[in-house]
């Protein structure tokens, strides 16, 4: 039943060769690839942001997953999709609308035909998705005004629309935010004003509402009745458009606050209320966004809180909604059986409260979990900055998630600062007892104390042995302080710090559009005007006289001049030590990426961000919107190394073969690695000058990747790959080596190991390191043709390879050959769902998995009856077959 050349032909899986060009090549290092979860439970996808919820009448939730540009769907069964959105922008009406791009979508709806109506804010339109998938533009030319009502919707000008209704015959209303007017549009595609004067402010109740004067309306609802609710969001009111178009105040006042749980709605106050919805006995529900709080207007007009504390957080599922934070909450829908939907959008969740008032999360989850493992497998959340100190560790500011976190030289993530939580707190305490908001960018001083651009507090903040202090800012935002206590001055949204040589810090105080530094304790003002004016100025002349407008960046040469992203300048300068002079290093003031191959001051940048010298004195340059890095040796040459389109691809190949999405940050090591912050890709990539690289590792018979396990035959996919491998410094057997391909057998040494350091060593091209967990089994089933799925690659019990030609009969015994037992020679078969007898389960060979089962004898006739293998409590992958006959 089986043979050495079988086994030959498992393991010599074919894999094209990966094309080499330009010095480096690109592999993921820390954050997990930018997937989103679709297919998935949504309780284990990311969500950024999401801003919008609402139901069909089958129960499938719509949300608009702002932050990711893209309408979700949210099944029945749990299961999550992506109906619309790729990339933030406009294209692809006319196409499908999974590959269509959209901008920052507040609100997605389901019309009774089925056709979705999507609120595409920041393209000014309103786009439907038909039944089958196809988008197009319905009202808006795409320019932001207001250009009046029409017979034909796509010829006017909508501004930013963020929330649609849609009424039992599918009229559509608009909630116009920027034009503070509520709209309609027919399904005959004409537009009407139905609410709002266009002047912004209060006025008009008891009268006609298209002379009523609104504040930023972001909410619009539809009972069914025909009346209409306005979050009359800016006015602190909910507001009520009667079907003969009289308009009144049912709750708050023009004054912003909390109260009035118990009472009439119309002697509360509210904070800037987002959405509203109602219930199909009447109740409205709306979210009360500055206060934290979703709240609810039953039918005696009594107003109570649902859910919410008041307090900014994420807690509480599973327990009562009152007693749970939230964290501005935007959206909100109700289903037929009265459980309520909420967009806790700075959450990045979607939760649910149910009719008992118990609230739990329905799709999101932890944008910062993976603490304590891999760091290619923990979840970054548009990380910002990233810096290296003397030990090889690497900190990444993980904006979003208001942490920063360190991966150690065996590739292990953790938080050394930030509890999660945004906010301004933990002084003289543990720094992961901390709060920080926003943080960005960060710098190693000579000591190995950390300093952070806590942008959020207006601050910097620095850990040293584990505790956290302030050394610059108060909280608040400000120009005052120079010549003072560095922590009684004050910050405006700094970005950047450095340190020269001498270990004085100094601070891009973008905001104020300045740098400072900090001696002594004092701190100073060193470039830029005082006053804090963005401008364009001082080139030639003294430092502290120039003009800059955001400086974001800073990094020192070895000479001691200080080179300053000027960012929306779109350019590099240089300014010599001590401050005397200042010049244009780099960029032309033209948003652009041409210039390479040429002096880096005619050459154009697209918003420059993260500077970084390598011991070359070569210049490393995030140029965010031009999706690159760029080099600026120091003949002042310009170059592109890595990017140049905006897409998350590419990883285990040529740097200049591969996509980033908004590159923020980089960091050079001194063996010549380059750490690039990919914001938007949500994780760090590494760039290394070495050829040898590898993309991927795999189960041999499976393809999957994931933890591996001793014995287990492996392959691994990269480029200038060599026949050395090794574990731990173990060396591997090796079974198949190719430039591109190398098939090894796991070292059964590992065994009780949880990590391990995979190395792979071209003596020609160099080496790479890949860290890996490590399992007790690691099961995959061999397949014909070596594509993990399908026709699993199984001899019958006369010899020949099972086929629709060559059947297994029932009661017969089969072979089954995979790898990855481990250490374990347990096993359980099903066929069809039932349990076959397993007569024999063991290694026959190095890196062979065998498994003898019998085929049940009730086993109905099929060319594809599942298989399912089981090593210990480790499964095979799914989705091989038998054929049984």
């Amino acid at each position: 039943m089986f043979s050495p050349r079988t086994v030959a032909a498992f393991l010599a899986i074919t894999a094209s060769a990966l094309a080499q060009s330009g010095t480096y090549s690109v592999r993921a290092f820390a954050g997990s690839f930018r997937a989103v979860g679709d297919g998935g439970p949504a309780t284990s996808a990311i969500l950024w942001s999401p801003r919008g919820v609402s139901l069909d009448a089958a129960g499938n939730l719509y949300i608009a997953d702002t932050g990711d540009a893209r309408i979700r769907k949210v099944a029945v069964d749990g299961t999550i999709t992506t109906v619309a959105g790729f990339f933030a922008g406009y294209s692809g009406d006319g196409g499908s609308a999974t590959s269509a791009y959209i901008a920052f979508p507040s609100k997605a709806v389901a019309a009774p035909n089925g056709d979705i109506y999507i609120a595409d804010s920041a393209n000014n339109r309103i786009r439907r998705i038909s039944s089958s998938g196809i988008i197009t533009t319905v009202a808006g030319t795409g320019q932001a005004g207001f250009s009046g009502d029409s017979a034909s919707a796509t010829a006017i000008q909508l501004s930013f629309p963020r929330d649609i209704a849609v009424d039992p015959n599918g009229n559509v209303f608009i909630a116009d935010t920027n034009n503070t007017r509520i709209r309609r549009l027919t399904p005959q595609g004409a537009i009407a004003t139905v609410a709002g004067s266009g002047a912004f402010g209060f006025f008009g109740d008891q009268g006609a509402a298209t002379g009523a004067q609104l504040a930023s309306p972001r909410g619009v609802a539809i009972d069914s009745g025909g009346a209409i609710y306005i979050a009359d969001t800016l006015n602190h009111r909910i507001r009520k458009i009667a079907p003969d178009g009289t308009i009144t105040t049912i709750a708050g006042g023009n004054q912003s606050g909390f109260g009035g749980d118990g009472s009439n709605a119309s002697f509360a106050r509210l904070n800037s209320p987002s959405a509203i919805a109602v219930d199909r006995l009447g109740n409205i529900y709306f979210t009360d966004t500055g206060n934290q709080r979703v709240r609810k207007i039953n039918g005696a007009g009594v107003i109570t809180t649902i859910a919410g504390t008041g307090a900014v957080g994420f807690s509480g599922d599973g327990g009562q909604g009152t007693s749970a934070q939230l964290n501005f909450p935007q959206s909100i829908a109700v289903d037929s059986a009265g459980n309520v939907y909420i967009a806790d959008t700075e959450n990045n969740r979607v939760r649910k409260i149910d009719t008992q008032g118990i609230i739990t999360t329905v799709a999101g989850s932890n944008t910062g979990a993976g603490d304590g493992g891999l760091a290619a497998s923990a979840r970054l959340f548009q990380p910002s900055g990233v810096a290296l100190d003397g030990s090889g560790n690497v900190y990444i500011a993980d904006t979003s998630n208001h942490r920063v976190r360190m991966v150690n030289p065996q590739g292990v993530i953790q938080t050394v600062a930030g509890n999660g939580t945004a906010g301004y707190s933990g002084d003289g305490r543990s720094a992961t007892l901390a709060q920080l908001s926003s943080p960005v960018g960060l710098a190693v001083d000579r000591s190995g104390a950390l300093y952070i651009a806590d942008q959020g507090n207006h601050a910097i903040r620095k850990v040293s042995s584990g505790v956290i202090s302030t050394v610059a800012g108060t909280g608040l935002a400000g120009t005052d302080g120079d010549g003072g206590l560095a922590t009684a001055a004050m910050l405006f949204n700094p970005s950047g710090v450095a340190f020269d040589k001498a270990g004085t810090l100094y601070i891009a105080d973008s905001g104020n559009n300045r740098i400072r530094v900090i001696s002594g304790g004092i701190i100073r003002n060193f470039a830029g005007d005082a006053a804090g004016f963005p401008a364009f100025s001082g080139d030639n002349g003294p430092a502290a006289a120039a003009g800059f407008n955001y400086p974001i960046a800073l990094a020192f040469d070895d000479l001691g001049n200080l080179y300053v992203s000027d960012y929306f300048n779109n350019r590099i300068r240089k300014i010599t030590v001590g401050g005397t002079t200042i010049t244009t290093f780099a960029g032309t003031g033209v948003g652009g990426a041409l210039g390479d191959g040429g002096p880096a001051t005619q050459a154009q940048l697209d918003l420059p961000a993260g500077l970084a010298f390598d011991s070359n004195r070569t210049l490393y340059v995030a140029d965010l919107l031009n999706n690159r890095v760029r080099t600026i040796a120091s003949n002042g040459v310009i170059r592109t190394i890595a990017g140049g389109v905006r897409n998350d691809y590419g990883d285990g190949g040529p740097a200049l073969d591969a996509a980033f999405l908004s590159p923020r940050d980089v960091a050079v090591d001194a063996s010549g690695n380059v750490y690039v912050v990919d914001q938007e890709a949500h994780r760090v990539r590494k760039l290394t000058q070495s050829s040898v690289s590898i993309r991927s590792i795999v189960n041999a018979a499976s393809g999957v990747s994931g933890a591996i396990a001793p014995g287990e035959a492996i392959t691994i996919y990269g480029s200038q790959l060599g026949a050395d491998v090794t574990f731990d410094g173990i060396p591997a057997l090796t079974l198949y080596s190719s430039p591109t391909q190398v098939n090894v057998i796991v070292p059964r040494s590992l065994a009780g190991r949880t990590l391990t350091q995979l190395r792979v060593t071209n003596p020609e091209f160099g080496n790479d390191i890949f860290a890996l967990n490590v399992q007790d089994a690691a099961p995959g089933i061999f397949t014909i043709g070596g594509s993990g799925s399908g026709q699993a690659a199984i001899v019958n019990q006369n010899g020949t390879i099972n086929s629709t030609g060559n059947p297994a009969p029932p009661g017969t015994i089969i072979a089954i050959y995979g790898t990855g037992n481990g250490v374990l020679n347990n096993a359980i078969v099903r066929i069809q769902g039932q349990n076959a007898e397993v007569l024999f389960a063991g290694e026959t060979a190095p890196g062979l998995y065998q498994v003898n089962a019998r085929v049940p004898s009730n086993a109905a006739a099929s060319d594809r009856a599942t298989i399912e293998l089981l090593t210990g409590s480790f499964a095979a992958q799914t989705g091989t077959t038998v054929v049984i006959r």
